[in-house]
């Protein structure tokens, strides 16, 4: 870009020349204006292709900093106690399976749990309203029985989502104190000082972006709730959105009756259908939450085996291959330098003449 530079300098002062030459004739000083003009944008190319590449060079010279960093740090890390990474690899992967496994346990006892006082509440309700002074099931209630009928489901509905929140919040409790205890932050940022600065921030981000998943997941109940009624309650719409006003002859409008009967068929598949939309909903909350726990774990493992793995490398890597990259490293930081201080002549030529 220089010898450039300077050719262009040439051809433009070679201008001046010609003028003196010719006596300035007015023909020559046409053909100089005219010239001179053209050979303006090859000047600014030369700048804006020197600014260019002077960036991608400087972006060049930083990586071979870092690698610089990186490979001075290999004592510190082939120095780190081998077993003592192991020893947390084990760890985590015995954290993750008892994580897993509490989490499996509960998404049980939550599903038991609101069937069975679903069940309960339900069938105290059905006998209330569908049996008969003899003991007898009824086929269907009509108006008045209806509506009282309603009335007890949309309460039992509500003591459903109450439950449902409650038992939320100690799964959310559960896996906050599990995650506690899967990672040691203080110990996981010791073990990445022993890395080069880039790599060390990378693998924070990471393991940092995975665990506030897990918190913003857990940060409130609210989403969860609305979810469950949507797509659990709902089922339960057959029976609460029964018309609930007396059909009466004076306020005929039409030739179509409103339905005056809720008949036990449909309170039982309503009720078969809540059930099992209960136990798939609750499914997909808990899988959910387990991916996220398993991400976690995952970043964290990836971490160490990568860990590991240059540990050994560094460990077994001799002198002379040592000597050797270190070697091509300065060659090239001396190459990339020459060429960045040829372009910072090239632009400052350019603030002169500015």
């Amino acid at each position: 870009m220089k010898d450039y530079l300077h050719a262009l300098k040439n051809v433009h002062q070679s201008i001046d020349d010609l003028l003196v030459k010719s006596e300035n004739s007015s023909e020559i000083q046409q053909f100089t204006d005219y010239f001179s003009k053209s050979l303006e944008p090859c000047f600014d190319e030369i700048q804006q292709s020197s600014t260019k590449l002077k960036q991608l060079i400087e972006t060049c010279l930083k990586e071979l900093e870092d690698t610089e960093e990186l490979w001075n740090n290999q004592p510190t890390l082939s120095e780190t106690d081998y077993n003592q990474t192991m020893e947390e690899i084990g760890r985590l992967a015995g954290c993750s399976f008892k994580v897993t496994e509490a989490v499996k346990k509960y998404q049980v006892t939550i599903i038991e749990t609101l069937k069975s006082a679903w069940q309960k509440d339900f069938k105290e309700l059905n006998d209330k309203w569908f049996m008969n002074e003899s003991g007898k099931s009824k086929q269907g209630i009509g108006w008045k029985e209806k509506e009282s009928y309603i009335t007890g489901v949309k309460t039992i509905k509500d003591h459903q989502v109450q439950r449902f929140e409650e038992l939320l919040k100690k799964l959310f409790q559960l896996i906050r104190g599990n995650i506690n205890d899967i990672i040691d932050f203080n110990q996981f940022k010791q073990d990445l000082k022993s890395l080069d600065k880039k790599t060390g921030e990378k693998y924070l981000q990471v393991v940092v972006s995975a665990l506030n998943k897990i918190n913003n997941s857990l940060s409130t109940e609210a989403p969860y709730s609305q979810y469950f009624e949507t797509q659990v309650l709902a089922k339960l719409d057959v029976i609460t959105n029964q018309p609930l006003v007396e059909f009466s002859w004076n306020n005929l409008t039409n030739r179509e009756l409103p339905k005056a009967e809720l008949t036990w068929e449909e309170v039982n598949n309503s009720n078969s259908e809540y059930l099992e939309q209960l136990e798939l909903v609750v499914d997909e909350i808990f899988d959910q939450q387990s991916k996220l726990i398993q991400i976690f774990v995952d970043s964290l493992m990836k971490f160490y085996n990568d860990f590991l793995e240059k540990q050994q490398y560094y460990k077994t890597e001799s002198q002379e291959q040592k000597e050797l990259k270190y070697q091509w490293l300065e060659t090239q930081k001396h190459e990339l330098s020459k060429i960045k201080q040829s372009l910072d002549e090239v632009l400052s030529s350019f603030e002169v003449k500015s």
